[in-house]
């Protein structure tokens, strides 16, 4: 599998961001893969004109993340101890976290997890016809999901203290995908 084409140019995205878990089926220090995603409430990368040599201006979002990747990465993490779930980002404007009562929807429409990144990049990356893997460092529980405030010093705590196997991970699947390329 190769990761760029004939032309130097890239063939897969490998997205990642720490994010806030919605359902009580992930916590705190949980890795995830997206199987799928909800943008509604973020505007369109593709809005504007259309660049017809990156790719068709309605392009098919069924299978956004690439199921043979999100394998590999699940694969990789158990082979390094790890257990990698998987679940339904959400992406939301931010800056500022969800409240309680937008997490509730969320969860209600589907959501797992809720961040402020990814869901952008992938519906652009697919839009270039890229194969897409994203992976996701659960930092904290969004808002309301537990009885407490959330700190922003216990999401970066957590990143700290998982940020080396997350790494490891990422480079462990960039190592599977091409251990003959000099990357950059």
């Amino acid at each position: 599998m190769k990761l760029f084409n004939l032309f130097g140019l890239a063939t897969t995205a490998i997205l990642t961001a720490a994010v806030s878990a919605v359902s009580s089926g992930l916590a705190p220090g949980d890795l995830a893969v997206v199987s799928d995603h909800i943008s509604s409430f973020i505007p369109s990368p593709l809005a504007g004109p259309n660049l017809d040599t990156l790719g068709e201006r309605s392009v098919d979002m069924t299978q956004v993340y690439d199921e043979e990747l999100s394998a590999l990465v699940k694969q990789l993490g158990e082979e390094n101890g790890l257990s990698v779930g998987e679940g339904v980002l959400v992406e939301a404007a931010g800056p500022q976290s969800g409240t309680p009562a937008e997490i509730r929807m969320y969860e209600a429409i589907g959501a797992d997890m809720a961040g402020m990144c990814m869901v952008d990049e992938a519906i652009a990356a697919r839009h270039m016809g890229m194969r897409v893997c994203a992976a996701a460092l659960i930092a904290d529980m969004a808002a309301g999901v537990e009885p407490r405030e959330q700190e922003g010093a216990d999401a970066a705590r957590t990143a700290a203290e998982e940020e080396a196997a997350f790494r490891g991970l990422i480079g462990s699947l960039i190592a599977e995908l091409a251990p003959t390329e000099e990357l950059y």
